[in-house]
């Protein structure tokens, strides 16, 4: 096994002394006095030799890890440094242990300590790698999120969550440092399963100081014991050394907000969202499926020269152009299909040099990974429909954290498409597509959206954010109702199943 797999397959990214001296200060700051000290993933020790040196010889302390060798040098760390600690080792693989009867033998208060893999299972899953939880005990998707890529998860979150329910009737506080999209998601599953706690909070760390990871990363601390049910929300500090949040996100009526204090002043532009946001074309394909013109000629991925009917392409802006507010495409995009199941096979006659150039790359568009494909037509899409053909768009990159609408109109006579890494809404009417750029554009519905988008998720802003912001409320706000009401009224919109609440 090489250094940089055994890195990646067993999240082997060792936690500096410096940083595990930190850790441990902020928690006796924050009045923790453990009796029994839990690293479930140890390596060579960072954390279990300054905990120590924090709370003493009167807590016991545990140490687990999958590598026989890590637990050897930490045995012989610890005798060096704290001969008098009692200390247990173990050499054991967290997804086969039984951590609930193992913790109902340790004394509380309990501290879970530690640095958890920051890998996914999809990426264990390349390597081929079986140290992964068993896939009844992972956790569960269903519908269209297990379809498009949902089902891909952290194994830290996994552990996070084993962890906390393996220690339900206990008292105990986690700490272990992790990507805050994992800590936030783990803290979800707690929430929505009816769990509180007396003390949740988020401190940022610079992972790339520490690990040389490009991530946002924290030291995650929750504490349980909370007899009955309290708020759920979270502090975020902004390092693990100042006392007072810069903010708070949590749970409001059943939904997560990411700044639970803005989004209090703003909150009456939450409802029903009459307009139905899309997402874009889905290919899974770039090299094949999109094209520019060099010199005249147009040009797939693989910088071949293609001759293909002008029918089957759109022009096609993609997240990074979205962003930045452009609106005159580059690229195209070669469309199979105009309603998803559409067979493909009429392009033989429709198309038939286009058919031809498909049938090339064959063997691509049959290893497509994602099972959306799966049981459709050769050279399937995903996200097409009547509403992707809509010459006017108001669209959005899923992608960047800084949130602009970018007016689109049609070019050379076609519709601009986006990728599906956007969002939009689709306008047969160019005045209603300007009303809409306008309203969303407004920095009331910004301010909105910025209360309750994650700006450190892989992908900040969705479907489900962008339809609870009530746009009929934002043109009360804006002195626009009325010339709103008159567009929904006509009924030449992609509603949301739900226009008759909206009037």
């Amino acid at each position: 096994m090489t250094e940089q797999r055994h890195k990646i397959e067993y999240g082997d990214f060792q936690t500096p002394v410096e940083l595990a001296n930190e850790v441990c200060s902020l928690l006796d700051q924050l009045d923790v006095r453990p009796r029994s000290v839990i690293e479930p993933t140890c390596g060579e020790g960072s954390f279990l030799e300054a905990a120590v040196r924090v709370f003493g010889t009167e807590a016991k302390y545990f140490g687990f890890d999958i590598n026989p060798n890590y637990i050897q040098i930490v045995e012989q760390r610890m005798r060096t440094s704290h001969p008098s600690a009692t200390v247990f080792l173990k050499c054991q693989d967290f997804f086969s242990f039984d951590w609930k009867q193992f913790l109902q033998c340790v004394a509380s208060p309990i501290l879970f300590l530690g640095n958890p893999p920051w890998v996914t299972n999809s990426g264990l899953g390349v390597l081929g790698s079986e140290n992964l939880p068993h896939k009844s005990k992972q956790i569960r998707l269903t519908g269209l999120d297990a379809l498009t890529g949902k089902a891909n998860f952290d194994i830290s979150e996994w552990m996070l969550l084993k962890l906390m329910e393996a220690s339900a009737s206990r008292d105990y506080v986690i700490a272990m440092l992790c990507k805050t999209s994992v800590a936030r998601k783990a803290l979800i599953r707690q929430w929505r399963d009816g769990v509180s706690f007396h003390q949740c909070g988020l401190y940022r760390i610079d992972a790339s100081r520490w690990f040389e990871a490009a991530v946002d990363a924290c030291l995650f601390v929750a504490r349980s014991g909370c007899s009955q049910p309290a708020e759920r929300s979270a502090l975020i500090y902004n390092t693990l050394n100042v006392e007072s949040p810069s903010s708070r996100f949590g749970m409001v009526d059943g939904q997560m907000v990411s700044d639970m204090d803005a989004h209090r002043d703003i909150s009456h532009l939450k409802g029903v969202n009459c307009y139905r946001w899309r997402s874009g074309v889905k290919h899974d394909l770039v090299k094949v499926m999109e094209f520019r013109v060099v010199n005249g000629l147009l040009q797939n991925g693989f910088g071949t020269e293609v001759d293909i009917e002008s029918s089957c392409l759109y022009p096609l802006l993609k997240a990074t152009e979205i962003s930045k507010g452009l609106h005159k495409p580059e690229r195209y995009v070669l469309i199979t299909q105009h309603l998803i199941g559409e067979n493909t096979e009429r392009l033989r006659d429709t198309a038939p040099r286009a058919y031809r150039y498909l049938e090339k790359y064959d063997a691509l568009f049959t290893n497509r990974k994602s099972s959306i494909y799966r049981g459709q037509p050769k050279y399937s899409l995903f996200g097409v429909g009547s509403y992707t053909f809509a010459p006017f768009k108001v669209a959005i990159s899923g992608l960047h954290k800084s949130l602009h609408f970018t007016l689109l109109t049609p070019q050379d006579g076609k519709p601009i498409l986006v990728d599906d890494t956007c969002y939009f809404i689709g306008c047969f009417n160019r005045q209603e597509s300007l009303l809409l750029h306008e309203l969303l554009n407004s920095p009331i519905s910004l301010r909105f959206l910025y209360s309750i988008i994650f700006s450190d998720s892989k992908r900040p802003v969705t479907a489900e954010a962008l339809n609870r912001l009530d746009l009929k409320m934002v043109a009360e706000n804006l002195g626009k109702v009325e010339e709103l009401t008159a567009f929904l009224q006509s009924g030449a919109i992609d509603v949301n199943g739900q226009s008759r609440l909206c009037l």
